[in-house]
């Protein structure tokens, strides 16, 4: 007896109900290697970028559509009749490994579609403007960043060549930034309060001022919403004032009178 392929039997797309195994892989090759061939544009934004199947060197393996054949025609004769009965019902789609070489091609798309995100910045505007000193401060907005989706797109690739059928945007990812204009605003309003008065530290009848300016270059911005200063700049902040406090110890002298046997300073 000649075993078929059940009714409602896919092969990808194509059907291959009461075909025999050969048949169905004969089918299906024909199929395959005119999309092989093809050439799939891509939509970004307004570029396109277009994956040259046909020197991807794809290739298909049909081991999944003989373990079907097989799985489908052992058992038992009622097991057959039910199996028979199940696909009267549900289609069955059957997937081959198809292997193709485009991480080239897709790697020269990324190096033009990759995008780093860009965090959002505060400048300070040394020139001096009393009608409206906050305006010193300013905002520089941050950038989403974009990412190709190397495995989304590779997926669209194979799709096609099982299914005929892709979508055509090109699969991006977008990348957050870290520190958003919002956390900036917060920042800039904290700062706007040393334009009125600058930070004092005192010690010793010494004063050192922190203005607005210095202040900027000693936080650290990309800690998330609280305002925190950067260990590092800090430290090399402190560490001037500290030369200038920083005296070396000076042993005391004493001398000895004979005559009186006292000890003076």
């Amino acid at each position: 007896m000649l075993y078929k392929f059940y009714p409602l039997t896919y092969l990808g797309d194509v059907n291959i109900s009461f075909l025999i195994p050969k048949q169905a892989v004969s089918k299906f090759d024909r199929i395959f290697a005119s999309r092989a061939k093809s050439d799939l544009e891509f939509a970004f934004g307004e570029d396109s970028f277009t994956i040259d199947l046909a020197t991807s060197s794809a290739r298909i393996n049909y081991d999944s559509l003989y373990q079907h054949f097989d799985n489908v025609h052992q058992g038992s004769f009622w097991q057959k009749i039910n199996m028979q009965l199940v696909t009267l019902l549900t289609p069955v789609t059957i997937i081959p490994k198809i292997t193709l070489l485009t991480d080239a091609q897709i790697e020269k798309i990324a190096k033009q579609v990759d995008k780093e995100a860009e965090n959002a910045q505060l400048t300070f505007d040394e020139s001096p403007n009393e009608s409206s000193p906050s305006t010193r401060i300013q905002i520089v907005e941050g950038m989403m960043g974009t990412k190709l989706d190397k495995n989304a797109l590779q997926e669209q690739i194979l799709n096609y060549l099982t299914f005929g059928d892709y979508s055509s945007q090109l699969p991006t990812r977008i990348i957050p930034v870290l520190v958003t204009t919002q956390h900036m605003q917060k920042a800039k309003l904290a700062l706007e309060e040393t334009l009125k008065e600058s930070i004092k530290l005192k010690f010793a009848g010494n004063i050192w001022l922190i203005d607005t300016k210095q202040l900027l270059a000693l936080l650290d911005l990309t800690s998330g919403d609280n305002l925190l200063l950067d260990k590092e700049k800090t430290f090399i902040f402190l560490n001037k004032i500290a030369k200038e406090l920083d005296q070396q110890v000076q042993e005391g002298l004493f001398e000895f009178n004979p005559q009186t046997k006292k000890v003076s300073a």
